[in-house]
């Protein structure tokens, strides 16, 4: 029973933070924000495959962090933040249209997410857990369209940088869970 309880925290867990990952779109949160599964590690089994989780979320984060400062992608970090939920009230009202070095730093950092994106998803399953296998191919299917979608808007000059912060910020509290606390905070 704890083992099966334990599992189902640590999937959960995986879960949210691949979804950080996976809609980033930007990037990877620092460890500390993971959320915490508040059992001890009685398997090692257990624990071997949180190590590896936790290990290939650290890897590609260390990646995702070193582009968000990187002088390349600096034109369009200028204009929204690294983590969706980074984007600011201001972000969210800019009212002007991607420039030329903005859409090709923008470019380059969609690349380097999806690409990101797609080895998150090769490790989910690889792991042969068919919640984690469901998980990553729903993403696949169903998030990386509204992305793309989203991207493309973006760099048509179809929408202003406001109109994206806000989509891209919406689109992550979505598919985290965390727009289900903001409202339940609302309410109390």
């Amino acid at each position: 029973m704890l083992l099966t309880r334990h599992r189902t925290l640590f999937t959960r867990s995986i879960l949210i933070s691949t979804a950080v990952v996976l809609l980033g779109a930007c990037a990877v949160g620092d460890r500390t924000n993971a959320p915490e599964t508040g059992l001890s590690h009685d398997t090692h089994a257990a624990s071997t495959e949180e190590q590896r989780f936790s290990a290939e979320v650290e890897r590609i984060g260390e990646r995702m962090r070193a582009a968000c400062v990187s002088p390349k992608y600096k034109p369009y970090f200028a204009k929204t933040a690294c983590l969706p939920a980074g984007i600011t009230d201001v972000m969210m009202r800019d009212r002007t249209k991607i420039t030329a070095a903005q859409k090709k730093a923008a470019q380059d950092v969609f690349d380097l997410t999806h690409t990101l994106s797609e080895e998150m998803r090769s490790f989910m399953i690889s792991t042969g857990q068919p919640d984690l296998i469901e998980q990553a191919e729903a993403s696949r299917r169903e998030v990386d369209p509204l992305i793309e979608n989203l991207q493309k808007a973006l760099l048509a000059v179809r929408i202003t940088w406001g109109e994206y912060n806000t989509q891209r910020r919406t689109l992550w509290l979505r598919e985290s869970g965390e727009e289900a606390k903001t409202q339940e905070e609302v309410t109390r």
